[in-house]
């Protein structure tokens, strides 16, 4: 226990907003339709294969 019911008070408010996040994002992950996760998927590639061009063009 504490002595300072203020910052107890503050903690438990810091760990229920994440927690609260926390649901959120795990939600939105588990909700997203085929299509979606294809966009991100195509994104991806289209991310890597630039990454890898510029890579490429600077001898890295």
């Amino acid at each position: 226990m504490t002595d300072d019911w203020t910052e107890a008070i503050e903690q438990a408010l810091r760990l229920w907003y994440a927690k609260q996040i926390e649901d959120k994002l795990r939600k939105f992950y588990q909700n997203r339709s085929q299509e979606d996760m294809e966009d991100e998927k195509e994104w991806f590639n289209l991310v890597e294969e630039q990454v890898e061009e510029t890579w490429s063009s600077d001898g890295l």
